[in-house]
């Protein structure tokens, strides 16, 4: 005896909550800075660059993050928090791929230096979870993986 499978129409019991990120093709994009933030996630303190994708085409203004990891916030977690970052970081190396010169005092470096600066975005599909486990692929994202440098 085979059993029949019923369709029920959808109510929408529930709605995802979070952030909603696109999904892009990878490969490498044209962004423009939009702002960061910092947060405490995965039990760690993160700092999170958002970027509007500039390149032309169906994509154009998506918001992307680059996710970083932050030795420490200096605060609250938040939109505009300060925080500390080291000097061999991930965060530092980039942002002085994309800002060579160097802008003041080290230990003052301000984030609106990225402002009016194109950059060019390394960009992938998120497929696993932070813990490994894989995501669903119609809960698959998109972030950024790597700023490649400013575009001349």
């Amino acid at each position: 005896m085979v059993a029949e499978l019923k369709v029920v129409e959808s109510k929408g019991d529930f709605q995802l909550d979070g952030d909603e990120l696109p999904l892009l093709p990878p490969g490498e994009y044209e962004v423009g800075f939009d702002c960061y933030e910092t947060r405490f996630l995965h039990r760690g303190h993160k700092l999170v660059l958002w970027f509007k994708v500039a390149t032309m085409g169906e994509h154009f203004g998506k918001r992307l993050p680059r996710y970083y990891n932050i030795s420490r916030m200096l605060g609250k977690a938040g939109k505009n928090g300060k925080f500390r970052a080291g000097r061999k970081s991930d965060f530092v190396r980039e942002f002085y791929s994309v800002i060579p010169k160097q802008i003041g005092r080290l230990d003052r470096i301000p984030m609106t230096a990225l402002n009016n600066v194109l950059v060019r975005a390394k960009v992938k599909t998120v497929t696993n979870g932070y813990d490994q486990r894989p995501i669903p692929e119609p809960l698959q994202y998109s972030v950024i993986e790597e700023l490649v440098g400013a575009v001349k």
